[in-house]
């Protein structure tokens, strides 16, 4: 199926709203004018130029509300070159003015990409017909776009790195920096079935949305034979068909179903990564949460593979998925803490594994067995502190520890655990996902849960049964009843 081909130029850096830069503007704009003045296809409107070819581009009065001016070259051949010429003529003038240094040429038919995201094009086109007023304290929100209230973060491109997402505003831990919602989904898993169903997807979207897609990295362009729509896919696709909590996040099935978020995918990597990504199934949007708080001019990052393995093994996957060596805080460690958090990581992993791998089961050692399993929670959460300190992601070992305690009809403490699970997933997936939901429902009823069978009734309490007056630590002792283990 084909594609219709895209190009143009961008203009990088912006210009300013300086008034040399209104000057110079309005020459190239005068410019332009005149040159297309007996042009049926130009039309004048109140605020910006329009030219009645390929998807209808526009040049605005306002000079730094200019991002791109770009064209649907199609793929009939008569079209194509006469959209192509009014490419050619409009970045032959604008280089007159600005130079070719200035303006970035990109051809998606070659490979090659614009500056800017589809959605920042997407905006700043909006923005022809608006008044400059000041930004508000609340970003409206969109329905179908990505939304953050208020702005959060700015695209720039770091040196070593591409475009990134920078915090411009002190952001809380659990804030839901941005939601969006994905260009289009796939439930294809066969390579052939992928690269038809892309192709079919980008036909049906408009002009800044093909964009959105075209413009994102593809890690795997050096893999000779594979298609750039299959690699620009597999290097940003996302689960979008279930809420990542559903069990182990560390372990989860591949998804049936993915899809491409323009902005999220600009979010680069991090081993102790800021953010975190969901999908929230009510929504149908993608979610990007702060795991901790971040201040003004930090990266926002999330993390690409499993963080809970040393840092060879890290660096292999990463670099054989995505193509480079991670080079973030946790894989720059002096070689003494680097060897303290490849350890804290391995048995994160073996305690994750032998927590989710040995269930409940009803023996003459079943006592031991609990009390075992609530230690290993315990044990996890300290270390899960301990390496990624605030950020640290601990809704799964707290519902593991609450099914432990339901299954031996321990309210007392099934309780608490039920609020700490309600209150860590409210900070990664946010309060209108389905399970933060589910669980605070069980914050005063903790015995209403369908999530478990009952193994023993030796613990059983009520849900008053939780002590007064103990300090954090103690507090914890109790919680995962610590001076039981080893009786």
């Amino acid at each position: 199926m084909p594609v219709n081909h895209n190009a143009g130029f961008d203009m990088v850096p912006r210009l300013s709203a300086s008034l040399e830069d209104k000057k110079l503007w309005r020459k190239f704009i005068n410019h332009v004018k005149e040159k297309f003045k007996a042009d049926v296809n130009l039309h004048v409107t109140e605020d910006y130029i329009e030219f009645d070819v390929g998807d209808r581009p526009k040049l605005p009065f306002e000079g730094h509300k200019f991002l791109r001016f770009s064209l649907i070259i199609g793929s009939d051949g008569t079209a194509a070159a006469v959209n192509g010429a009014y490419l050619a003529v409009i970045a032959g003038i604008a280089q007159e003015y600005f130079g070719m240094e200035r303006l970035q040429g990109w051809n998606d038919e070659l490979g090659t990409r614009g500056h800017y995201t589809a959605a920042e094009v997407h905006e700043s086109i909006l923005s022809y017909s608006q008044l400059d007023l000041p930004p508000p304290s609340v970003a409206p929100t969109s329905t179908t776009t990505t939304t953050t209230a208020p702005p959060f973060f700015q695209i720039t491109i770091l040196p070593t790195k591409g475009r990134a997402l920078i915090a411009q505003t002190a952001i809380p831990k659990g804030t839901r920096i941005l939601s969006e919602r994905p260009l289009f989904t796939l439930s294809a898993h066969d390579p052939r079935d992928i690269i038809t169903a892309i192709a079919s997807a980008l036909q049906s979207l408009p002009k800044p949305d093909q964009q959105g897609f075209l413009t994102l990295s593809n890690a795997h362009r050096i893999d000779t034979g594979l298609h750039p729509f299959l690699g620009t896919f597999i290097t940003n696709s996302l689960p979008c068909d279930r809420d990542l909590y559903r069990g182990d996040p560390q372990r989860r099935p591949a998804p049936d179903t993915t899809g491409i978020f323009p902005t999220i995918s600009l979010l680069n990597h991090s081993c102790v990564p800021n953010t975190v990504y969901a999908f929230n199934p009510r929504t149908r949007f993608g979610t990007v949460h702060a795991l901790r708080a971040i201040p003004v001019g930090e990266e926002l990052t999330m993390t690409y593979v499993p963080e809970d393995a040393a840092r060879a093994d890290r660096r292999d996957r990463l670099q054989g998925s995505f193509n480079f060596i991670c080079a973030c805080a946790a894989c720059e460690l002096p070689p003494a803490q680097l060897g303290a958090s490849d350890a804290r990581r391995t048995q994160i992993d073996v305690l994750r594994s032998s927590i989710e791998n040995n269930p409940a089961r009803e023996t003459k050692d079943a006592d031991v067995f609990q009390l075992r399993m609530l230690h290993n929670c315990y044990v996890l959460a300290q270390l899960l502190r301990e390496e990624y300190g605030e950020a640290a992601r601990l809704s799964w070992v707290y519902d593991m520890a609450l099914r432990t305690c339901l299954k031996n009809e321990d309210l007392g403490r099934a309780g608490v655990l039920a609020r700490r699970v309600y209150e860590a997933l409210v900070v990664e997936l946010g309060e209108d996902s389905q399970l933060a939901q589910e669980m605070r429902g069980l914050v005063p009823d903790p015995k209403g849960s369908q999530r478990w069978d009952m193994v023993s009734a030796h613990w059983r309490t009520t849900s008053e049964a939780v002590p007064e007056g103990l300090d954090g630590e103690e507090f914890e002792r109790w919680l995962f009843k610590i001076s039981e283990v080893g009786r």
